[in-house]
């Protein structure tokens, strides 16, 4: 029966050959996961995780993989890396994924952040502007706008607006089109 292998144990050649030739899929899983579960990130956070927790996974894998069992690397790799992911990433991030981020809400609704958006450009045409766009917004809830403004506006992704809602991304899909819709409505009847 074949020893454990042990963290201490140095990577052979043939171990180092699997680990660099599969770094991009360490790189896809961590997208995936982050993705995934609404985790925000940049390029900097990438690559700190990447050696945080891609790498070292990868390694673990190398470790454990037995090429007469008949499974390919990337099963060992995936196991390794998805493991790795649910803890190290949760204590980069201080959070559990899935846990929603709700906004502050008041009585009537998302705490006037559409209102201090607008407010706080100055210059007399956005002044005019201002009035055409609360024309076309008047029909939406404070929920749409939001959805709106942060799809729309700031380019967030639907499973990161999902995940500060406490809702489901396709439920978001659906609300965007809606809202979009009668935006498109408000817009012709205004013309």
């Amino acid at each position: 029966m074949a020893r454990k292998p042990t963290s201490t144990q140095p990577l052979t050649v043939e171990q180092w050959r699997l680990v660099t030739e599969n770094t991009g899929l360490g790189y896809q899983a961590l997208y995936n996961y982050m993705r995934r579960h609404g985790y925000w990130w940049d390029d900097d956070v990438i690559e700190e995780l990447f050696h945080d927790v891609s790498l070292p996974s990868l390694i673990r894998a190398a470790r454990y993989y037995r090429p007469e069992r008949g499974w390919r690397f990337s099963t060992y790799a995936m196991n390794a890396l998805i493991r790795g992911m649910h803890i190290r990433v949760q204590r980069h991030f201080g959070t559990r994924p899935g846990k929603p981020r709700v906004l502050p809400q008041t009585d009537h609704g998302y705490d006037g952040w559409y209102e201090d958006t607008v407010a706080s450009a100055t210059g007399p045409p956005l002044v005019v502007l201002q009035d055409e766009v609360a024309h076309v917004l008047a029909p939406l809830n404070d929920r749409e706008r939001f959805i709106l403004w942060q799809t729309q506006a700031l380019g967030t992704t639907r499973l990161h607006v999902a995940s500060m809602l406490g809702i489901h991304r396709e439920r978001v899909r659906q609300l965007e089109a809606g809202a979009i819709a009668k935006v498109r409505k408000a817009w012709r009847r205004r013309a």
